[in-house]
Parts: structure tokens; sequence; C-alpha cells
């Protein structure tokens, strides 16, 4: 059985967001499913419908992502 999560991250737009993001996803053994990806005036905004490895939870790939969230100033 697939086992999905979905990952959203906001903050201020700047160059390698999405490179330092699926970074990590792609370290993780994840996929990307769908995505929607925006920039808002000064912000840049994403949600993606990731496929997890079976046995991770989406609490493990939070923490995973954490150093990158805050290097970027985002929130995910």
């Amino acid at each position: 059985m697939a086992n999905y999560a979905l990952l959203t991250a906001n903050g201020k737009d700047r160059p390698g967001i999405v490179a330092a993001i699926t970074r990590v996803l792609l370290e993780s053994d994840c996929n990307i499913e769908d995505s929607q990806m925006a920039r808002l005036g000064p912000d840049f905004a994403c949600m993606l419908m990731i496929r997890m490895p079976e046995g991770m939870v989406s609490d493990g790939l939070r923490q995973r992502l954490a150093p990158t969230a805050a290097e970027l100033g985002m929130s995910i």
C-alpha cells in the first residue's frame, strides 16, 4: 500500500528553495506525485504530494526537512 504525505512550505522567495527541498526528498527515497508552487509577491509557497517509502511516517520526513527549512527561513 502506498504511503503518502502532503508537504506545504512557505516563506520569502529566494533562489534554491525547490532544489534544497527536493534534495532532502531524494535522499529520503521519496517521490513527488503532484505539486503546486507559486510566487506571491516577495513570498514563495508550495504544496507537494509526496510518496514516502514504506514504513516512513510524516514526522520522520518533517525531522529530515527541519534543518533545510531553518536554513531557508521556511515554514514546512
